[in-house]
C-alpha cells in the first residue's frame, strides 16, 4: 500500500470514528425524556449517522481491497 493510499485509508478510519461518536451521542440522547418531536428528530439524525458509518465502512473495505 503506497503512502497516499495509507493516508486516504487513515482519513476514512478517522471519519468512521467521528460518525460513530456522533451516532453514540444521539443514541444516548434517545434515552432521555424527550418530547415526541425531539425523539423523532434525534432518531432521524441517529439513523443518518448509522448510514454514514455503513458508507464509510464500504469505502474503507474498497480501499483495502484495491491494495
Amino acid at each position: 500500500m503506497n503512502l497516499q493510499t495509507q493516508k486516504l485509508l487513515h482519513s476514512f478510519e478517522e471519519l468512521y470514528l467521528v460518525e460513530k461518536a456522533a451516532h453514540d451521542l444521539y443514541e444516548k440522547q434517545l434515552m432521555d425524556n424527550l418530547s415526541a418531536h425531539e425523539r423523532e428528530v434525534i432518531q432521524g439524525i441517529h439513523d443518518d449517522e448509522e448510514r454514514h458509518m455503513k458508507i464509510v465502512t464500504k469505502i474503507i473495505n474498497l480501499i483495502k481491497s484495491e491494495t
